[in-house]
């Protein structure tokens, strides 16, 4: 179930990948992306 508070973390997330660099305009780009992101949201979660 995905929570407020989990897409709040998410998009937090998502935002700062952009900011250091990262990008997600191709596939491949997109899902070591989302990778990083849910590592990201994982640890905050811990």
């Amino acid at each position: 179930k995905r929570t407020v508070l989990r897409e709040a973390l998410t998009l937090a997330a998502h935002g700062a990948l952009h900011l250091l660099g990262h990008d997600d305009a191709d596939p491949r780009a997109r899902a070591r992306m989302f990778r990083l992101q849910d590592a990201l949201v994982a640890e905050v979660r811990a």
